[in-house]
């Protein structure tokens, strides 16, 4: 009986989201359903034993192997490959940043663009979450997959909706620290939505993951309108494995996206995440919103010369409860449909097992006893 592929995955940031829909997800649903993977987790490269190079057939690694340096990535690239492993790399943002990026400063003073570049280059395989960014990457290495970001519900229990029905319309924003240029379209509609008296009460703003500091202190002051809003409130930070339960405090949920390279090169996981858990979307007009978005039947789409558009949609579905809730009972159809984690996560496998099988991966540790590398096994 052939053993499994032994499949050892390198956390470099273990608490991220992108960890989470392009590792965790899909690993721990091949783990569950088939008898073709083992997999090893590593929280650094540092943690890997000997033992563990000899027995991993294929590294995955979320997005870098080294950061330090270009000389040291080849080192590192170098060490994972002493016994033969494949090395798949996992992207899921562009690598260049735009000057107005919050990380841009730290990118620029440690090279880092140009250390990716070079990541990517040197692995084997390639996996990212959209074709725009796959499209960006061939640009360096051809072998590239696209592969979806989508939720594992059977496990992950946050992505689970519970109904909590309220006599008011509740919108929400979702977010990290790093979209101040993104928050920012909002602040002329969350202005007007502020001064139009007519709608209080019958509506709140909610912003979701809230940490003191200087970029949620902004989004608070665009969503609260400086303080001045009554229908203003918040939900504190939580961890990756829970911000999800707070989807069932709201029944909108807006994605504005600054139109940079940077954001270009992003993926359609907020209409994933809303459409899953059963809520209608307002989002700005980024080709990956609008490929899934049907303006007006499961979504809003704002277009980026029309900053009012944020006030004028949000006070349509403020005073038309029926469309709110026909457009995300569509959106969920929708997202349900398009987006099935068998099929996706199956896609993962079947690139595990076609890189196993070109290299005759099956014959790799017999090789590494034959050429001295490996001791073979006492009988």
């Amino acid at each position: 009986m052939r053993r499994p592929i032994v499949i050892s995955t390198i956390y470099t940031q273990e608490e991220s989201g992108s960890a989470l829909y392009r590792l965790n997800m899909p690993n721990s649903y091949l783990e569950e359903n088939s008898r073709d993977f083992q997999f090893v987790n590593y929280t650094g490269f540092d943690k890997i034993a000997t033992e563990g190079f000899y027995h991993t057939d294929i590294f995955v690694v979320s997005r870098v192997f080294d950061t330090r340096s270009i000389e040291l990535v080849t080192e590192t690239r170098n060490s994972l490959k002493q016994c033969n492993a494949q090395i798949v790399l996992d992207l899921d943002d562009y690598w260049v940043l735009n000057k107005a990026h919050v990380s841009y400063k730290h990118y620029k003073d440690n090279n880092l663009t140009n250390i990716i570049k070079e990541n990517i280059r040197l692995a084997d395989y390639v996996t990212c979450s959209t074709e725009y960014l796959a499209s960006r990457a061939k640009e360096v290495n051809p072998n590239i997959t696209v592969i979806k970001n989508t939720p594992y519900p059977n496990k992950f229990h946050q992505y689970i909706p519970v109904h909590k029905p309220a006599s008011y319309t509740r919108f929400g924003w979702f977010g990290g620290a790093q979209h101040v240029e993104d928050i920012a379209l909002m602040e002329e509609g969350m202005r007007k939505l502020c001064n139009d008296t007519s709608l209080n009460g019958k509506y709140t703003v909610t912003l979701a993951g809230y940490n003191d500091n200087d970029a949620y202190n902004y989004y608070q002051s665009v969503f609260s309108n400086r303080g001045r809003n009554p229908n203003y409130n918040r939900i504190p930070a939580r961890s990756v494995y829970e911000y999800m339960y707070g989807y069932n405090e709201v029944d909108v949920t807006y994605a504005p996206v600054n139109m940079t390279e940077f954001n270009k090169s992003r993926s359609e996981l907020k209409v994933v995440e809303a459409g899953w858990m059963g809520k209608t979307i307002i989002a700005s007009n980024m080709n990956y919103y609008a490929e899934h978005i049907k303006h007006g039947e499961n979504g809003f789409i704002v277009k980026h010369n029309d900053p009012m558009g944020w006030y004028k949609y949000t006070k349509q579905l403020i005073l038309d409860p029926q469309m709110r809730e026909g457009m995300a009972k569509n959106l969920q159809e929708y997202v349900l449909k398009n987006f099935c984690f068998q099929e996706i996560f199956c896609k993962k496998g079947n690139l595990y097992k076609k890189i196993y099988q070109d290299h005759q991966m099956q014959d790799r540790i017999p090789k590494l006893v034959q050429d001295g590398i490996l001791e073979p096994k006492k009988t």
